[in-house]
C-alpha cells in the first residue's frame, strides 16, 4: 500500500509509537515472565479467522480480529491449565485452524486481501480512532498496573504465594489473557503479525540483562521500546520502508549486540576465575 508521506502522517505514527512503547513495555515484561511469547504470536496470527469472518459478514475486519483473538487467547489459557496439552500443540491448533478458516471465509466473500500489511505492520496507516484505542488501552495499563504493583509481582513470579496470600489468581490470568489479545491487534499496525513477538520478547529481555531490579526492569523496557519504536518510525519514513521492518530490524541488531557483550563478559569472568583458582592452588 503506497503511502504519501506527509507531516500529520508522521505525528500520528511518532503519537502512535510513543503509547504502543508504554503499552508494550508492560506487557512484554509480563509474556516473558510468564512464558508467553509464543502464546502471543499465535494469538496474532489466529486474527486472520475474525479478518475472515469480518469480511465474509460485511463488518470490520479488525473488530473480528480483536474478538477472534480475546477468545483464542483465553482459549489457550484455559485449556493449558485444565489439560495436559503442551502450550505449543494448543497455539498449533488455535493458529493453524483460525488462519484457515480466515482464509476460507475470505475466499467464499471473493475478497482478495493483501497480507503484506498485516504481515509487517505499517505505523504510517494508523487512524485517529486507533490512537483513541491507544490512548485508552494506555491508561487502563498504567492504572491497573501501579494499583496493582505488588500483587502483580506476585503473581508472576509465584502464584502459589499469591493465592495463598488471598489474591484471585484467576482474575490475574483472565485480565493479562484479554489485554494480551486486544494488544497484540493493535501492535500489528505498528509491527504486523510476524514481527509482534520481537517487540513483546526482546526490549525486556535486554533489560533483565541490564538490571534485575523489577520496576527497572520496566522503566528500561518502556525506554528501549520508544528508543526503537521512534527510530524505526523516522528510519521508516526517511527510505520510505515498512515500519515493522525497521523497528524489529533496529530491535535485533540491539540485542544480539547485548547477548554477545554479555556472553564475552561472562567468558572473561570465568578465564579469570579459573586463574584465580589456578594460583590458589599453586
Amino acid at each position: 500500500m503506497k503511502i504519501e508521506f506527509t507531516q500529520h502522517i508522521l505525528m500520528h505514527a511518532l503519537i502512535g509509537g510513543v503509547m504502543a512503547s508504554i503499552i508494550c513495555g508492560i506487557i512484554g515484561i509480563i509474556v516473558l515472565e510468564k512464558r508467553l511469547v509464543m502464546m502471543s504470536g499465535g494469538i496474532a496470527h489466529s486474527a486472520i479467522g475474525g479478518m475472515g469472518l469480518g469480511y465474509f459478514f460485511n463488518f470490520a475486519p479488525m473488530i473480528g480480529a480483536v474478538v477472534v483473538a480475546v477468545l483464542a487467547s483465553l482459549g489457550i489459557g484455559r485449556f493449558q491449565r485444565r489439560q495436559n496439552e503442551t502450550s505449543d500443540v494448543l497455539i498449533g491448533i488455535f493458529w493453524a485452524v483460525s488462519m484457515a478458516i480466515g482464509v476460507f471465509l475470505m475466499d467464499l466473500a471473493g475478497k482478495q486481501v493483501e497480507f503484506e500489511e498485516y504481515l509487517f505492520g505499517n505505523i504510517f496507516t494508523i487512524s485517529t480512532l486507533q490512537l483513541w484505542l491507544f490512548l485508552g488501552l494506555m491508561l487502563l495499563l498504567i492504572l491497573v498496573f501501579i494499583g496493582l504493583f505488588h500483587a502483580f509481582k506476585a503473581y508472576l513470579f509465584d502464584e502459589e504465594y499469591a493465592s495463598v496470600q488471598g489474591l484471585n489468581v484467576r482474575f490475574f490470568e483472565w485480565f493479562l489473557f484479554i489485554v494480551l489479545g486486544f494488544t497484540t491487534i493493535l501492535m500489528i499496525k505498528v509491527v504486523g503479525m510476524l514481527l509482534v513477538i520481537a517487540l513483546y520478547s526482546a526490549p525486556p529481555a535486554i533489560a533483565k540483562r541490564l538490571t534485575k531490579v523489577f520496576y527497572r526492569v520496566i522503566i528500561l523496557t518502556i525506554v528501549l521500546n520508544l528508543f526503537f519504536v521512534l527510530v524505526g518510525v523516522v528510519i521508516s519514513y526517511v527510505l520510505h520502508i515498512s515500519s515493522g521492518t525497521a523497528i524489529v530490524f533496529l530491535t535485533g541488531i540491539t540485542y544480539f549486540t547485548v547477548m554477545t557483550i554479555d556472553l564475552l563478559r561472562t567468558k572473561q569472568r570465568l578465564r579469570r576465575d579459573r586463574l584465580i583458582n589456578e594460583d590458589t592452588q599453586t
